[in-house]
């Protein structure tokens, strides 16, 4: 019979290291696009307040910084759905991995392997080897 399903990796574990790979990049783009000011965005208003510091000159500049601010967070926007899309994939992969060992173990006997065949992953789980050997807690 064929035994190739023993021999299978889980098809997430290489995904799942590049998400974990991927996920810290995105989030610290997405906090300096959102949080470091845009250099020269506001300079000329900024200017006319300072050389003449009146209401006249100081509302254009609170417009402009405020413009500035739905700017940096425009662009920061999608990096931020992109970190929490790349997020779930790990959430639920902890959350498979959190179930206990016990749960996880497949008995050899019920896989189609050749007699003698050790196996050492199918799936998520972990497969007992065919000879009995020792498993969780022996």
């Amino acid at each position: 019979m064929n035994d190739s399903c023993c021999r299978q990796k889980a098809w997430g574990s290489r995904y799942i290291k590049n998400f974990w790979a991927g996920e810290p990049v995105f989030l610290v783009l997405f906090l300096a696009i959102g949080n470091l000011p845009i250099l020269d965005y506001s300079k000329r208003e900024w200017f006319a307040y300072r050389k003449e510091p009146r209401q006249g000159n100081l509302n254009p500049l609170h417009a402009k910084q405020n413009e500035e601010l739905r700017t940096r967070w425009l662009y920061a926007s999608p990096l931020g759905v992109l970190a929490v899309v790349l997020a779930i994939p790990i959430y639920l992969a902890g959350a498979g991995n959190q179930r206990g060992q016990a749960e996880n173990v497949i008995p050899a006997s019920l896989l189609h392997n050749q007699e003698g065949a050790d196996c050492q992953d199918v799936g998520a789980g972990t497969v007992e080897a065919a000879d009995g050997g020792a498993g969780i807690g022996d």
